[in-house]
């Protein structure tokens, strides 16, 4: 430099940073352009090579030459070429030819402190492709796949003799971490993929598994995920993690594409792509995971929507239909719109996923696969793929690229890194060692590079270390920052300049939701975010230094961060599942909030259920650290949890959630811990309509059982069918509570209690039917029973007793009485109970009761009223008739007939009306049992009810049979009275 500017030897300080001087000495920015490239290949053994170099070295000389230029017109109107235009900083003219920008002009922007763009940077890197390699380790065997991680941050390879090596990209010399010897391997790994948080990788084979593992090395032992599949000589030929890292897809031999649930450990999905053809790729279309792709052997890509996939029907939701041959890799922009193939058929394809084939191409694309009469693996190309003019039918592609001649097929294009080239460019490798750079705005070949000495590379494992995907995520002011600040750091040592000190933490915890609270196993489950705040000495730079960042953000790992875990976890999964990004400000602070869902054990107090209340507390602290080494405080000084972004739970209520930090000075050292109550109290909505409404009204028909009369037959029936439900809702409560011996819940004593009830209404109701249907002939009422049922409850209880009998009604009046009946159920007149003494006045009575009967139904039918001395009628003894005095009437045979049947008729009605009521007398005790069981809002509507069913009886009593005392039925009352009137008028119409 300092031989083309003279003018400027002395101060070469002055001429490198004078750009306007530089530039004067310059005749042609080319000079300029000549130092850079110089710079960028003064190491390494990699060469861009001429065409005669490519033509000489690696091509067949009878491969023809490609010819034909494809059309740029749908290209140049699409929005892909506007969006990667200004995102690598393309310009072009109206003839859409690019306009070179001025290096010089870029410079001096910079030299005046002005920023240079991210467009202005990707131009920069464009014009100076990296043309240089180092030459890292030589594995010893085919690498069929190189793959650098999310962040960069490793770089892992697949070979073929089953080992997968991990390196650390982070550093310039790529420091090995790890290697590990594949499972199951048969023949070579075939592809590997990483979890999008770069924990796992994934790696497929000639096996009927999938296998994944860590990839920071911590665990060498594979985990095999098995697939299930149909076909025994089965391969996955592509597999790859889904953003969200839950799901595994794997395109395979067998025609079909395999989606594999990580969290549950089975297979999900098994999608038939189509019959007979491989599955050679599968991936993601953008971050959401719903919709993949697929490329298959017979040159055919299909866009599936997991959201509407049915596994006995799949139906994709489009295709893309082009290649002459099959389709060997794709590779998505991200942006959900738009990715490129790489065919057997030497051509790459830019595809614009909101234009899809029509479904006729599909069998048009079939005919030809099935047509086809070579193989990639040991033919050459068919001379008609290199000059290709006519588009197949359907073929909706933006744009094709061509030139990439081998005898054999290309293997894989990617897209170039967004931060460092704007997209702008594809590169494609192949089994030749050659590495294509393809311009996507121009659709020219950039750059051709090759390795002199070169071993067979596969999958361009090469190339992406050429072009430095280490630097995706990256600028160049964080990039340095990150390698300052971890220069030298251990994340391993506590951030103390002195090992007496102690770190201070700052720990708070923001409830989001409350998950679930198992009353039975006593478990709360909660979903949270934690709050941790730190000082590392370690981890402080000057924002003017680095391009005034603020903030800088990393993955937990790479820091050291305190060992905070729930101590009374109940799953044993004691800290945080995700570990997402801490926070990094200048002053060293670091912010770590992780989201964490914490099942924790919680006491359960369920006197009070479902009106319960709980508490149930979450303890936090350090594991291995003590109160000297690690200091807890709470977050901001706020001595309670953070509800701000709290989900209502429909089942439970917040009441309050204090915190408490726990010193425990006592102890030598110190323990520290915070302890957050959450106190919750349930909604009792749901239990009051479906457990305690229920409970109420079962226990109301406990005492309805004695309000259903005796005469129904289904008062034990309905009894046991309540004891049956207060059953099942015992079970029921045993169900959701605790199985505790401490404290019996409120409910279950009431249930318990109704049950108790219930069992003692049976019993009750079996006494009352049993008194309800006794009778004269078969029981005898004791004095005592009479006593109280029949004459001081109904006094007690202000209750009248129901409707008297004929008979009681006769012996009330003056001067009636009714002796006893031989046949009666009272053997002799000191049985006769005490209500119907009175009618034991002697035979004169009974004899005048008679003669009155004879009077009220013919004047003329009359009986001497002259009694024996006995006091019995001179009409039932033949010898008393002759001897009785001339005053007494004598009457003819059939006079003293009828006569006789009037009294037997008689005789009858009292027998009968006694029977009545002995079984009114044990009714009537039945009935005061029933009432002393109802409640006292009952006791007006049974008493009308009973005095109903009463006067019903009295007046609809059937007469007794001699054979069957309640089996036939009895004539009524007003029947005899009608027949004894009947046999009168019939005697006395004889005697006249």
């Amino acid at each position: 430099m300092g031989n083309m500017s003279g003018s400027h030897q002395d101060d070469s300080d002055s001429d490198i940073f004078d750009v306007d001087g530089i530039s004067g000495e310059m005749l042609n920015e080319n000079y300029l352009v000549f130092i850079f490239r110089q710079l960028v290949n003064r190491y390494g053994d990699l060469q861009v090579l001429s065409t005669d170099d490519e033509e000489q070295m690696f091509h067949n000389p009878r491969l023809p030459v490609i010819k034909k230029k494809p059309s740029l017109d749908i290209l140049h109107k699409s929005e892909i070429y506007q969006s990667v235009g200004q995102a690598s900083g393309y310009r072009a003219n109206k003839n859409h030819e690019e306009v070179k920008s001025s290096l010089m002009s870029m410079l001096a922007q910079r030299q005046n402190c002005g920023p240079f763009k991210r467009s202005i940077k990707a131009n920069i890197n464009n014009l100076f492709l990296p043309t240089s390699s180092k030459h890292l380790k030589h594995l010893g065997a085919k690498v069929f796949c190189g793959v650098y991680s999310k962040d960069g941050n490793y770089f892992v390879t697949a070979a073929q003799d089953s080992s997968i090596r991990v390196f650390d990209a982070s550093t310039p010399n790529y420091r090995p971490i790890n290697s590990i010897q594949g499972k199951h391997v048969s023949w070579c790994l075939l592809d590997l993929n990483f979890s999008h948080n770069n924990e796992w990788y994934v790696y497929s084979t000639w096996s009927d598994c999938l296998h994944i593992n860590r990839l920071d090395g911590s665990d060498t032992d594979v985990k095999c995920l098995s697939l299930n599949p149909e076909l025994q000589r089965f391969a996955t030929f592509s597999s790859t993690f889904s953003n969200c890292g839950k799901e595994i897809i794997a395109g395979c031999n067998d025609s079909c594409v395999y989606v594999y649930n990580v969290e549950a450990d089975r297979r999900s999905l098994r999608v038939e792509v189509t019959e007979g053809a491989d599955v050679n790729c599968v991936g993601f279309l953008n971050d959401t995971s719903d919709i993949f792709f697929s490329g298959t052997d017979d040159g055919i890509i299909k866009v599936w929507d997991k959201r509407c996939l049915n596994e006995d029907d799949p139906q994709p939701a489009g295709i893309l239909v082009g290649h002459y041959d099959g389709v060997t890799f794709i590779d998505s922009r991200n942006d959900g719109r738009y990715l490129i193939s790489n065919s057997k058929d030497q051509s790459i394809k830019l595809w614009d996923l909101r234009v899809f084939s029509p479904k006729e191409a599909e069998q048009t694309a079939l005919q030809k696969y099935s047509n086809a009469s070579w193989d990639y693996r040991w033919d050459k190309i068919p001379k008609k793929y290199y000059n290709m003019t006519k588009c197949m039918d359907g073929d909706t592609s933006v744009i094709s690229y061509r030139g990439h001649r081998i005898q054999k097929t290309l293997i894989r294009a990617r897209f170039s890194p967004q931060a460092t080239t704007g997209q702008r460019y594809i590169y494609t490798g192949c089994g030749t060692g050659r590495l294509v750079i393809y311009d996507m705005l121009t659709v020219k070949m950039g750059v051709t590079l090759c390795w002199k000495n070169f071993p067979k590379l596969f999958f361009g494992l090469i190339l992406l270390i050429s072009l430095g995907i280490t630097q995706i995520n990256a600028s160049e002011d964080e990039e340095r920052l990150v390698r300052d600040l971890f220069r030298g750091y251990n994340k391993l040592i506590r951030p103390v300049q002195n090992m007496t000190q102690k770190v201070d933490v700052r720990f708070g915890l923001a409830f989001v939701q409350l998950i679930n609270v198992n009353e039975k196993n006593q478990i709360m489950k909660s979903n949270v975010w934690l709050r941790l705040v730190w000082s590392d000495y370690q981890l402080q730079w000057d924002e003017a230094d680095y391009g005034g960042i603020g903030v800088l953000r990393l993955p937990p790992d790479k820091v050291w961060k305190p060992d905070i875990v729930l101590f009374n976890n109940a799953d044993g999964n004691y800290e945080v599942r995700y570990k997402s990004n801490v926070l990094i400000y200048p002053n060293g602070e670091v912010l770590w909030v992780p989201p964490a869902i914490y099942q924790s054990s919680c006491t359960i107090d369920v006197t009070y259920f479902p009106f319960d209340q709980q508490t149930c507390i979450m303890k936090f602290g350090s594991w291995t650290f003590n109160g000297d080494q690690v200091s807890l405080a709470l977050y901001n000084n706020k001595n309670f949890v953070d509800l701000s972004d709290y989900w209502k739970s429909g089942t439970w209520d917040i009441i309050e959630v204090p915190a408490y930090l726990n010193v425990y000075e006592g102890n030598h050292p110190t323990e520290t811990d915070i302890t957050f109550y959450i106190i919750i109290r349930r909604k009792t909505l749901f239990y009051t309509v479906n457990l305690i409404l229920p409970t109420v009204l079962i226990s109301f028909l406990c005492v309805l059982v004695f309000y259903l009369p005796a005469e129904a037959g289904e008062k034990v029936t309905l009894g046991i069918s309540i004891l049956l439900s207060l059953v099942v809702f015992l079970l029921l409560v045993s169900k959701i509570l605790p199985p505790t011996s401490l404290v019996l819940p409120l409910i279950a004593k009431y249930l318990l209690f109704t049950f108790i009830m219930n069992t003692v209404s049976i019993l009750v109701t079996v006494v009352i039917i049993n008194w309800n249907f006794r009778g004269p002939r078969t029981h005898r009422m004791p004095m005592w029973i009479r006593t109280v049922f029949l004459h001081y409850l109904p006094a007690m209880l202000l209750m009248k007793r129901p409707r008297k009998t004929r008979l009681r009604w006769m012996m009330e009046m003056p001067g009636m009485s009714v002796p006893p009946h031989p046949n009666s159920s009272y053997g002799s007149p000191s049985e006769i109970p005490k209500h119907i003494g009175g009618m034991g006045g002697g035979a004169k009575q009974s004899k005048m009761e008679v003669m009155e009967l004879s009077d009220m139904h013919h004047p003329n039918c009359r009986m001497s009223k002259k009694l024996t001395p006995g006091g019995d009628l001179g009409v039932g003894d033949p010898c008393r008739r002759e001897s009785e005095s001339s005053d007494s009437i004598l009457l003819s045979p059939e006079a003293s007939k009828a006569t006789e049947a009037v009294e037997f008729i008689a005789e009858h009605l009292r027998n009968e009306d006694l029977y009545i009521q002995t079984r009114e007398d044990w009714k009537y005790v039945a009935m005061w049992d029933s009432y002393v069981n109802i409640v006292s809002p009952f006791r007006e509507t049974e008493t009308r009810e009973q005095r109903n069913s009463k006067r019903f009886r009295s007046d609809n009593r059937s007469e007794d049979s001699d054979d069957d005392d309640d089996s036939e039925p009895r004539p009524p009352l007003r029947r005899s009275k009608r027949i004894a009137q009947q046999r009168c008028n019939v005697s006395a119409s004889e005697i006249h």
